[in-house]
């Protein structure tokens, strides 16, 4: 199986039965803004007026994140 997470779609927010976006939880994740910041540094996230380089400098996960 494989089970692939819709973290962002544009400027839409979504709140659904099946369908959280932006992703719920992608502010804890630092293997989820490490490649976000590469890629889309001063993307404003819907809904929250902060870049995903705000929220790389909020996150709590201090785990090691490794390009492969």
């Amino acid at each position: 199986t494989l089970d692939i997470d819709i973290l962002f779609w544009g400027d839409k927010t979504i709140c659904q039965e099946n369908l959280i976006i932006p992703h719920r939880k992608f502010e804890h994740r630092k293997f989820v803004l490490e490649p976000m910041r590469e890629i889309a540094l001063n993307y404003t996230v819907p809904g929250t007026g902060k870049t995903i380089q705000d929220f790389f400098n909020e996150c709590p996960d201090q785990s090691r994140v490794e390009k492969i």
